[in-house]
């Protein structure tokens, strides 16, 4: 068989496998996205019923299926608070996911018992039939009048908080869809020189491998 043909086989055989490897596997596999976040805030706040926060983000993906939010409480620090700390701990931190308009779509309601120093508290629910650019609000909130029990990470003068979001696919054509323009995007965003290097090693190895 001819060298040249010997290359163009081999050529197609590694796309087959980089496509199965990066795109067609993934896509069966990962159903569930990393989207839009925020977690270089450091302040602790103080949350109380008289201190609540709302934080604006917009979709980056289709299906909204999570969001996240750090909280911290510091729990019990010594014998003598057991009593009083018991009783804050029954306390509830509420999440609420809002719509563009800021009418509830989603809440979860969640003791101080399951609030770590810190933690992230996650929300799953059912994936919203939302797309990409949508506009939601997270909304945190407690019953707790106590000012030094439940706080949550942000920044002191924006009053803006750390949050993550995750997104889902509703089926494989979908997942690979977003697949394909997530590796796209990837491409796009190395620079032009990066690319030439890199298919040029792997042609480089090609003719070596065929020689």
């Amino acid at each position: 068989m001819p060298k040249r043909n010997k290359l163009f086989i081999l050529i197609i055989g590694e796309l087959l496998f980089f496509s199965s490897l990066l795109i067609i596997l993934p896509s069966i596999l990962i159903k569930k996205r990393d989207g839009i976040s925020q977690t270089s805030y450091s302040d602790v706040l103080s949350l109380d019923v008289n201190h609540s926060f709302t934080q604006k983000f917009i979709a980056d993906y289709d299906n909204l299926r999570s969001i996240s939010v750090l909280l911290k409480n510091p729990g019990i620090i010594n014998k003598s608070q057991i009593e009083i700390e018991t009783q804050s701990q029954s306390k509830m931190v509420s999440i609420e996911l809002q719509d563009k308009d800021k009418n509830t779509i989603n809440s979860l309601e969640t003791s101080g018992l399951s609030i770590g120093d810190p933690s992230w508290i996650t929300y799953n629910f059912p994936y919203i039939d939302s797309k990409k650019g949508d506009i939601f609000y997270i909304k945190v909130s407690t019953n707790n009048e106590l000012n030094d029990q439940f706080f949550i990470y942000g920044d002191n003068e924006s009053k803006s908080i750390n949050f993550r979001s995750n997104y889902t696919s509703k089926n494989f054509k979908e997942s690979f869809q977003k697949n394909i323009a997530y590796q796209l995007d990837k491409f796009r965003q190395r620079k032009i020189v990066d690319n030439f290097i890199y298919f040029g090693l792997i042609l480089f190895l090609d003719i070596l491998i065929i020689l």
